[in-house]
């Protein structure tokens, strides 16, 4: 009897481990196959409104374009992220009923788009009413990205749940106040039902020029000489010791980089510097101390700043956008050449608003593009002639000439006209060569500066 009962003991004991440990696995199983759903549903989402946001913009890009072709590359983009759009959103785990509305409106922009094009291509131009119609479709587009932010933030705040990821896991219907994702999208069905685009800070500052660095022209500079050009870029402080640092990477531009350290401070408000191989330029530089309380306002700082870049050799450089933040502000200065900005050579400088220092540098696109020896060339059209190129509904208020970069990685000469349309403000470029619709850019006014898209 002992051993019988032992034997039971035994294998009772046995059976319970068995399945206990058999449930953990199956529970942790569901709960990867549970996150691994949230992770595709989450980025479906975040690639549905990077979609929306390319849609607004295009389409009120596409009020101002040039008639001469630049509407109808617009227009294009249009229909393939409404294509994109709708395929993310029908893989979001909401019934079909709740996306009915949204489905509807990316279809219809996406079908009118196309059905522009092709008019665009039979040599048709738009008419008024078309114009009218694209300026209601932004107007819904901008409704619908604020709504799918709105979401997004709930979801990333927890406020939102994926109710109906985990029914299909667990099988079991959730109870309680919580708020599900299908819920959310009622919002978006009902503002969708009543219907019948790079952001970046100032103009080309983020374009790549994938081409050789001009600077790599240069003679070749030695580890002494480039630490000898870090002191004197740093000769207001007190240095304790400089170090060669492993960059990581690929550059662009061939650089020795170097940790600093500065007297007094501590040992993780290092600055960081990079100097070119070629030429021993400053590429980069990062100043991680802290801030203090701001004392200086964005008129001051942007002075400091051109005075910082005349000190350091880079002259003729003219503050054109910024970003303020809480303790600094990011400036974009652009190289001129007789009142004409040149584009590709371009410099961000972060200043600190406590003491206007300089406590951030990037000069890769500018050392890229950088000649010395550049001459502006003449423009073979008149402005008469450039501004027949841009729509007349765009209210021009300045234009000048600009050397911009190309998405065939080539600089062009051309009219830059700054207008509005519809209370947005709009840089329209037409070539100074053959008078072309070049590029249009969006500016977008925030609350921590001025944008372009």
């Amino acid at each position: 009897m002992i051993k019988k009962r032992m034997f039971y003991t035994v294998l009772v004991t046995m059976i319970v481990v068995f399945s206990t440990t058999y449930a953990i696995l199956m529970t942790l199983e569901r709960m990867d196959y549970r996150n691994y759903l949230q992770g595709e549903y989450s980025k479906n989402l975040y690639g549905l409104i990077n979609n929306l946001e390319n849609i607004d913009d295009n389409l009120s890009k596409s009020a101002v374009a040039s008639p001469k072709g630049q509407d109808a590359v617009l227009l294009g983009d249009i229909f393939r992220h409404s294509s994109s759009a709708l395929d993310k959103l029908n893989s979001l785990p909401v019934p079909n009923e709740v996306l009915q509305g949204a489905n509807k409106f990316l279809s219809q922009v996406g079908d009118y788009c196309y059905t522009l094009v092709k008019a665009k291509s039979e040599g048709r131009d738009l008419n008024a009413a078309e114009y009218k119609r694209i300026d209601n479709l932004q107007a819904q587009s901008a409704g619908l990205k604020q709504r799918l932010n709105d979401i997004l933030m709930d979801i990333n705040m927890g406020n939102v749940k994926w109710g109906e990821i985990r029914k299909k896991v667990t099988g079991v219907m959730a109870v309680g106040n919580e708020t599900y994702l299908s819920d959310k999208f009622t919002t978006v069905q009902k503002q969708t039902m009543d219907y019948p685009s790079l952001i970046y800070d100032g103009p080309f500052s983020d374009n790549v020029l994938e081409i050789k660095p001009k600077v790599n022209s240069l003679a070749l500079v030695k580890r002494s000489d480039a630490e000898a050009v870090v002191r004197h870029i740093l000769s207001g402080y007190k240095i304790d010791k400089i170090d060669l640092a492993n960059a990581g990477g690929q550059p662009t531009i061939d650089s020795y980089t170097f940790t600093v350290q500065i007297s007094g401070r501590n040992k993780n408000e290092n600055i960081t510097c990079r100097i070119s191989k070629h030429g021993g330029r400053l590429v980069y530089l990062l100043d991680n101390r802290r801030y203090n309380r701001p004392t200086i306002d964005e008129t001051a700082a942007t002075e400091r700043g051109a005075a910082y870049l005349a000190n350091i050799g880079l002259k003729d450089m003219k503050a054109t956008y910024s970003l303020r933040y809480e303790d600094n502000i990011v400036i974009s200065f652009v190289h001129f050449i007789n009142n004409v900005p040149i584009y590709p050579e371009q410099v961000k400088l972060k200043v600190a608003l406590d003491n206007g220092e300089i406590t951030g540098l990037e000069a890769e696109k500018f050392l890229t593009a950088y000649d010395p020896n550049r001459k502006v060339p003449v423009a073979k059209i008149s402005e008469g002639a450039a501004r027949s190129a841009v729509s007349s509904r765009l209210a021009v208020s300045s234009v000048r000439l600009a050397v911009i970069p190309t998405e065939t990685n080539s600089e062009v000469l051309a009219y830059e006209f700054a207008g509005t349309y519809n209370n947005n403000e709009f840089l329209a470029y037409v070539n100074a060569a053959n008078g072309n619709p070049q590029k249009i850019l969006k500016i977008l006014n925030t609350p921590n500066g001025r944008l372009t898209i």
